[in-house]
C-alpha cells in the first residue's frame, strides 16, 4: 500500500494554524511540529538566572539578551523557542540567528 508523502510545515503554516498568542511552546524542527508542555517552577527559576547572566554579558560586551516566549527562525522550516538566549559578540565572533520574531 502506498503512503502519502509527508509535507514539511513552514513557519508561515505555523502562524496560520495558531494565529493567537497562547503561550504554548511550538517549535519546527526541519518542518516537523514539536509541542512542549509549560515549564515547571524550577525550570523558570533557572531560566531567570541564566537570562541574568546573558543580560550582564550583553550589557558589558555588546549584544542583546532575550527571554521567552520568542520564536527564533533559522530557516522557513526550522524555528525554535528557547527559554533564553543571547545574540551578539561572543569572543571575537558575531553570532546571531537568521531572524527573530517577537
Amino acid at each position: 500500500m502506498a503512503t502519502k508523502p509527508q509535507t514539511k510545515l513552514t513557519y508561515s503554516d505555523l502562524v496560520e494554524l495558531f494565529p493567537e498568542v497562547d503561550n504554548v511552546r511550538r517549535e519546527l524542527i526541519d518542518g516537523e511540529l514539536i509541542v512542549s508542555p509549560s515549564p515547571v517552577k524550577r525550570h523558570q527559576a533557572v531560566v531567570l538566572k541564566i537570562g541574568s547572566v546573558f543580560l550582564a554579558h550583553a550589557e558589558t560586551r555588546g549584544g542583546e539578551a532575550y527571554a521567552s516566549p520568542m520564536d527564533v527562525l533559522f530557516s522557513e522550516t526550522t524555528s525554535w523557542n528557547p527559554t533564553s538566549y543571547t545574540s551578539g559578540r561572543i569572543g571575537s565572533t558575531v553570532r546571531s540567528p537568521a531572524s527573530c520574531e517577537p
